[in-house]
């Protein structure tokens, strides 16, 4: 079986957004894991990982790209796919700016809906339904095809939010959660 990867580090700067939050940390972790993925451990080929950052983690690059990833020859049955998004996520559940925003949008409410708004580069505060990433609606038909097709995926979500983004990506009959346990962690030690 082989490995996979699409690592999404988003955003430092926003062209829409002046009143969110700046995130600084999240171009190093993408470099960070897609490094540990490709670099350090050789768990994924430098042909099998993808890594956007900055001003090419747009809503399009970032779903076409998952959809190019799904129709690989080369994925298999057998075969694992690791995704990491770091960065800012939203859901009716927030507060502040994007859930006052989701008051004014009929068709973002519905469709976020026990689901995670994730913030591309590009979001556009007036065209939220065509430039947020809804995990229900842009990530669980991939990853239910995918998962049809015996493909296992390792989803790790660096966002506010996340949690809701795992309760839309699957049905709840089918939905596989991975509990750590943390004092099995093995650290090496250098001398």
């Amino acid at each position: 079986a082989d490995n996979h990867a699409l690592v999404i580090g988003c955003c430092e700067k926003y062209p829409y957004l002046t009143n969110i939050r700046q995130l600084y940390g999240t171009k190093n972790d993408a470099e960070h894991i897609y490094n540990l993925l490709v670099n350090k451990h050789h768990a994924v080929s430098e042909k099998n990982a993808l890594l956007i950052t900055g001003k090419d983690a747009t809503y399009r690059n970032i779903t076409t790209k998952l959809k190019s990833m799904e129709r690989k020859k080369d994925l298999k049955a057998g075969d694992t796919l690791y995704m990491l998004y770091s960065g800012h996520g939203t859901s009716l559940f927030d507060k502040g700016y994007f859930g006052k925003k989701f008051k004014t949008d009929k068709m973002v409410r519905e469709w976020i809906s026990n689901s995670t708004g994730l913030i591309p580069y590009d979001l556009n505060p007036k065209n939220l339904s065509q430039t947020m990433i809804i995990t229900k609606r842009d990530f669980k038909p991939v990853f239910k095809r995918l998962d049809e097709r015996g493909i296992k995926i390792v989803w790790i979500t660096d966002a506010c939010f996340a949690g809701h983004a795992y309760r839309g990506a699957n049905d709840s009959s089918h939905q596989k959660f991975v509990t750590f346990d943390s004092s099995k962690i093995v650290y090496n030690k250098k001398s």
